[in-house]
C-alpha cells in the first residue's frame, strides 16, 4: 500500500480504491506493531473533524510519520495538476515565523494554531471532562482549574515566545524531545516562577538574545499577538492534562490517571458535538479546507 501512494499515478487511483472524494495525507506515528486499521490519535481528531465540518463528504485519513513524508506527497498532489483527488495537513509548527508557509503547494494545508493538539485543547472542552471526572466536587474542580490554566498558559506563551526567537538562530531553551524541558508542578502556578527565571536567563545569556533581530522579532510577536501560537503541541497537551490529573487526584483522593486515558477521554467528548468546542476562526479554517 505504500508503494501506492509514492507517485502520481498511485495516488490518482488512491481515493477511487478506497471509495472517498478526498484522500489527506497526515502527520502520525504508528508503532512498528501498527497495522493500517490501527488509527493514530491524530487521524481520530481530523476524521471528527471532517465530519463536522463537510459531513456530505468522504476522506480517506493516510498516516505517513513526520512532516518531511507529508511535505513530499504534497509535492507529488502539486505536480499532477489537479488529477489527484487529494491534500495534505501538517502542523503549522513555526512555519510563518521560523520559516515561510510553503504557498507553492496548493494542496499543503496547515493546522491553525502550532500543531492539532494546540487547535483541539482548548478550555471549555479540558473543563468539561474535568467536570465529567469529578461531579460531586465539580464546582472546586471548576475554580482551582480556571486558575491553574490561566497561570499555565500566561507562562507557556512568554517561555514559548523567547523560544520562538532563539529557533531562528537554531537555539532552544525549550527542547523539542521526550523531555518537555519545563518543569511542571502540582500548584495553581503550574510553573513556578523559579522555573520561569531559570529559562528567561537562559534566553538572556544567549548572544542572539542581546542582538537588534532578536529584539524586533519580540516586538513583531507582542505587535502581532503571536505569543498563543508558538507554544509546542506536545508541552501544551501534556501541561493541560497535568492539570486535570493533578486536580482529580486531590479533589477525589483517587489514584493518578494516565496522559492517554484523560487524551481519550478529551477525544471522546470532542467528539459527541465537535463544533461546539471549535472556535469561529477555527471552524472556518477547516471548513475551508474540507469543502474545497
Amino acid at each position: 500500500m505504500k508503494l501506492f501512494t509514492r507517485t502520481i499515478s498511485g495516488l490518482r487511483n488512491y481515493s477511487k480504491f478506497f471509495g472517498v472524494d478526498i484522500t489527506v495525507f497526515i502527520e502520525g506515528k504508528k508503532t512498528q506493531k501498527s497495522s493500517d486499521a490501527t488509527k493514530t490519535i491524530d487521524q481520530f481528531y481530523y476524521e471528527i473533524v471532517s465530519k463536522a465540518v463537510a459531513p456530505e463528504r468522504k476522506f480517506k485519513f493516510k498516516v505517513l510519520g513526520n512532516k518531511l513524508n507529508v511535505l513530499k506527497h504534497a509535492e507529488l498532489i502539486s505536480n499532477s495538476h489537479g488529477e489527484v483527488s487529494a491534500l495534505a495537513i501538517v502542523d503549522k509548527d513555526l512555519d510563518g515565523f521560523k520559516l515561510s508557509i510553503l504557498n507553492f503547494l496548493p494542496k499543503l494545508y496547515y493546522t491553525y494554531n502550532y500543531s492539532w493538539e494546540n487547535d483541539f485543547l482548548n478550555y471549555a472542552i479540558s473543563l468539561d471532562v474535568l467536570t465529567d471526572l469529578t461531579p460531586i466536587e465539580a464546582d472546586k474542580s471548576k475554580c482551582i482549574f480556571s486558575k491553574r490554566f490561566f497561570h499555565a498558559k500566561k507562562r507557556l506563551e512568554l517561555l514559548s515566545s523567547l523560544d520562538a526567537v532563539l529557533q531562528v538562530n537554531c537555539e532552544t531553551i525549550i527542547p523539542k524531545n521526550k523531555s518537555l524541558g519545563i518543569a511542571i508542578t502540582d500548584n495553581d502556578y503550574v510553573i513556578e516562577q523559579g522555573e520561569v527565571k531559570r529559562l528567561v536567563t537562559r534566553f538572556k545569556a544567549t548572544l542572539f538574545s542581546q542582538t537588534a533581530l532578536a529584539k524586533q522579532l519580540l516586538s513583531y510577536i507582542k505587535a502581532n499577538s503571536l505569543k498563543p501560537t508558538l507554544v509546542q503541541g506536545h508541552l501544551w497537551c501534556h501541561t493541560i492534562i497535568k492539570i486535570i490529573t493533578d486536580i482529580y487526584k486531590r479533589v477525589t483522593r483517587h489514584g493518578s490517571l494516565t496522559l492517554q486515558s484523560v487524551l481519550n477521554l478529551l477525544l471522546s467528548k470532542f467528539a459527541t458535538n465537535p463544533l461546539s468546542y471549535m472556535s469561529p476562526s477555527l471552524k472556518q479554517h477547516y471548513t475551508a479546507i474540507f469543502n474545497q
